[in-house]
C-alpha cells in the first residue's frame, strides 16, 4: 500500500469534509494537512487491513474537535 498516493487521492474528499466542519477553506486545508502529516509520520503503523479513508476522515473529525 502506498500511503502517500492514497492520501493524495483522498485529499479533495478530506478537504470537503473538513470544510463542512470548519466553514473556512484555509482552516479546512490546514486541518487536512496536519492529519496527512501525522499519518505519513506514522505510516509504519498502517497495514493493508486498515481502511485509510475511514481512518483519515475520523482523524480529521477528531483533530477538529480537539481544536
Amino acid at each position: 500500500m502506498d500511503l502517500g498516493q492514497a492520501l493524495s487521492d483522498l485529499y479533495p474528499t478530506l478537504v470537503r469534509f473538513a470544510l463542512s466542519l470548519t466553514k473556512a477553506k484555509d482552516a479546512a486545508e490546514e486541518l487536512v494537512m496536519e492529519v496527512i502529516t501525522n499519518m505519513l509520520e506514522r505510516q509504519t503503523q498502517f497495514d493493508d487491513s486498515i481502511n485509510i479513508q475511514a481512518y483519515a476522515m475520523r482523524s480529521v473529525k477528531n483533530k477538529f474537535i480537539d481544536s
